[in-house]
């Protein structure tokens, strides 16, 4: 997200309340992307050993009801 969001992403928080399962991930200064792809990268490498560990998130089919006939 660029240095100077809108409004709706505040300032401060790498959370969202209208969103509250989306994360940001902020330029620390104007045009620096560097460090917002360096994090992304990282938690993104954690989500893959957290999975191969066994700890990933539960499969789709068993967060969504049974589709009504």
């Amino acid at each position: 997200m660029p240095h100077d969001p809108d409004w709706r992403w505040m300032e401060g928080r790498e959370d969202s309340p209208w969103y509250p399962t989306m994360r940001l991930f902020r330029q620390p200064s104007p045009g620096a992307w560097e460090p917002v792809i360096a994090r992304v990268a990282g938690e993104l490498a954690r989500l893959v050993r957290g999975r191969r560990a066994g700890r990933g998130a539960a499969p789709a089919a068993t967060l969504l009801p049974p589709a009504a006939p």
